[in-house]
């Protein structure tokens, strides 16, 4: 089981720098049930570091249930396989053949309550690897010498393990996302870099134990953030969002950019208050105005066998529909009769679900450049064809 602390620790600590007060304000918030995501999230991560330490073919541990989440084969094979798949990439895009790793690694700060767990913590001649796993299919994060959570553990690492910094290692920050775009992103860090903000951190912790705190700061930091609902600061954020017209004509460009900004905001908080509401009101506890209410019922068969004969004597023939197992199924199915599933590649194709916003950041190609359409990766795969 991993260990955090609530007041430094690695997914948390870009919010503790940038917005002091909130360590006092979440410590003042009740606690949010974690997600299936989230649940599922954890069971992933059990599950590849079992893969890791014991050598394990992931389809292997299918059935393995932690916290209500079950390991299934589809997430095997597109989860955990490219997973440590992309872990042996990043080794080999560094050279790298001799090492030594830790998984679930309790790394600390010395004389403050700041620790956390390190997914992947690998030492080699010539670099030391701090490595998390993420299997969120939403929200995208990169890894390299930005990302604040990898930078956290790395410090705590210099200090729990200070040998295997020794010399003039190179420190790799690298995240494995595999349903990203983008699943290994990864760069090194300047040893400078880190301990400057090494420092700053240690200076932001002082601050919020000396109660020298200031006002709450919103930001990206607030998504996951337990006080957002009730966070002042970010009321005012939402009320200022709210005083946009979109429905308006002349907008320019760079206001609208503003404009959906603040929408992913205001959609966050507003998650997060209905989240919060719910855990107050499964607990008994009233919500003015509102109630807790059973979901539609869907229905089903009380029991499969008698329905199916019930049909068949009222002269219903055609009781069972057949379709092609998915792609992910026959993959698994290749690989168990000892198959190579990149056989099937060919025969694959990944149909567009339709058109989204993303950032200018986002790694997918525009799907208008100047006013004009481009072709999708499918009329291009056309084109060449022909």
């Amino acid at each position: 089981m991993s260990e955090h602390s609530t007041l430094a620790g690695g997914s948390i600590i870009e919010r503790r720098m940038k917005c002091l007060p909130s360590y006092k304000l979440e410590e003042a918030s009740p606690e949010q049930g974690s997600s299936k995501f989230a649940i599922e999230g954890t069971m992933l991560h059990s599950v590849v570091q079992r893969c890791v330490d014991e050598e394990l073919d992931p389809i292997k541990l299918t059935g393995y249930s932690e916290g209500g989440a079950v390991m299934t084969a589809d997430l095997a094979i597109e989860m955990v396989a490219p997973a440590l798949a992309l872990l042996e990439q990043l080794l080999d895009a560094y050279g790298v053949d001799e090492y030594e790793i830790v998984t679930e690694a309790r790394v600390r700060y010395e004389g403050m309550e700041a620790f956390g767990t390190c997914d992947i913590l690998i030492s080699t001649p010539r670099y030391v690897f701090i490595i998390d796993w993420k299997f969120g299919r939403g929200v995208v994060v990169r890894g390299g010498p930005a990302n604040r959570q990898l930078r956290f553990y790395a410090g705590a690492a210099m200090e729990t393990v200070p040998q295997y910094f020794e010399g003039d290692k190179q420190i790799v920050l690298a995240i494995i996302q595999p349903a990203a775009d983008e699943p290994l992103t990864h760069g090194i860090i300047e040893r400078k870099v880190l301990e400057d903000w090494i420092a700053e951190m240690r200076h932001a912790i002082r601050r919020i134990l000396a109660d020298d705190v200031g006002d709450p700061v919103t930001g990206k930091h607030c998504r996951w953030c337990r006080a957002a609902p009730t966070c002042s600061a970010k009321r005012g954020e939402v009320e200022a969002a709210l005083a946009f017209d979109p429905r308006g004509t002349g907008i320019d460009p760079v206001e609208f950019g503003e404009m959906l900004t603040q929408a992913d905001s205001v959609e966050s908080w507003a998650k997060a208050v209905r989240q919060a509401a719910y855990n107050e009101m499964v607990k008994g506890r009233p919500i003015n105005g509102y109630k807790l209410v059973e979901r539609r019922p869907t229905r089903k068969w009380s029991d499969a066998d008698a329905a199916c004969a019930a049909l068949l004597e009222a002269g219903i023939n055609e009781v069972f529909e057949e379709k092609l197992i998915s792609p992910a199924k026959a993959e698994k199915a290749v690989k168990s009769t000892g198959g190579d599933p990149k056989d099937l590649a060919d025969l694959i194709v990944k149909e567009s679900s339709g058109l989204t916003i993303a950032t200018a950041d986002d790694k997918r190609p525009a799907v208008f450049k100047n006013g004009v359409r481009s072709a999708t990766p499918q009329e291009l795969k056309l084109e060449k064809a022909t």
